[in-house]
């Protein structure tokens, strides 16, 4: 029987399909562990903060001020919105948010993200149209 892990810490290919089969996300456990076993409390703070329900991650990312999933400030990631709505006036310079900040991040958080995320992709001037296509089309994400 082949090992979970690999030399390197990784979960062992062998083992990768049949654990999807069970539905454990392979990779997010992966990170974990990873996180875990480097003993970076920081880390695994933003490890597992970047995976909590937008509920609970958003007042905690205002309070911070930064995003626990990209572990930066909030004023430094794009507005998704705002970049839509730029990308589409064929603007120049940076894209400034629609909304308040505030209501870029809530709108960022809720149940809308996914829409407005897919809307700024596809509205991106500088991304190759047929792997932006590709990519909205099947899921899949060609490095945009």
């Amino acid at each position: 029987m082949p090992s979970l892990l690999d030399a390197w810490g990784n979960i062992n290919s062998n083992w990768r399909r049949p654990l999807r089969r069970l539905r454990f996300d392979v990779d997010d456990a992966a990170s974990l562990l990873g996180a875990v076993a480097s003993g970076d409390v920081a880390e695994v703070a933003k490890d597992i903060g970047g995976r909590l329900n937008p509920m609970l991650k958003y007042p905690l990312e205002l309070a911070s001020g930064q995003s626990l999933y990209h572990g930066r400030p909030l004023s430094t990631i794009a507005p998704d919105v705002g970049t839509a709505i730029h990308n589409l006036s064929g603007a120049e310079g940076k894209a400034q948010p629609f909304f308040s900040l505030q209501v870029e991040h809530a709108l960022r958080n809720s149940p809308f993200a996914r829409y407005l995320s897919t809307a700024r992709k596809a509205t991106n001037p500088n991304a190759d149209r047929a792997a932006t296509a590709a990519a909205l089309a099947s899921g899949l994400n060609y490095g945009q």
